[in-house]
């Protein structure tokens, strides 16, 4: 999948909502079993990233970057990261779609589309707005 196929799957949900640093910063939010940590220690842009700590249903754990960067004059939030046992990067585009409850407490929801890229896909190049080697899937978080 492309990026402007993303874009068009984004705008069938409603286009991009509005969020900004303070929604992700010092938050956790479950997909389910899967645990989304956004650290409060970087200013959350390409130049001076914060961090993360995505946790799978199994426990296990994988650090990233996350920052907002404007694609095509839309903000997005990304999060970048390495997994050097298995020899990959990966880069995440998301758009949030819609927002749930109480912005910024407990049990509040954002639907978020994500266009994703990782270098052992076939044919990655990991270019988002000319390469074709991304997923698109969806996600709600819930905020812990």
């Amino acid at each position: 999948n492309s990026f402007a196929d993303f874009d068009t799957v984004v705008a069938a949900c409603g286009g991009v909502q509005a969020v900004t640093r303070a929604d992700f910063s010092g938050k956790t939010f479950f997909d389910g079993d899967e645990k989304n940590q956004f650290n409060d220690d970087g200013e959350a842009t390409v130049v001076s990233p914060s961090t993360g700590v995505f946790t799978d249903e199994d426990g296990e754990s994988q650090n990233f970057n996350w920052y907002f960067e404007i694609i095509n004059q839309v903000q997005y939030l990304v999060v970048t990261g390495s997994n050097a046992q298995e020899g990959i990067e990966f880069r995440d585009t998301f758009a949030v779609t819609a927002l749930g409850g109480t912005r910024g407490t407990t049990g509040s929801t954002m639907q978020i589309k994500v266009y994703a890229e990782q270098s052992n896909f076939t044919g990655s190049d990991m270019v988002r707005l000319t390469g074709v080697d991304g997923e698109i899937w969806g996600a709600t978080f819930e905020q812990e």
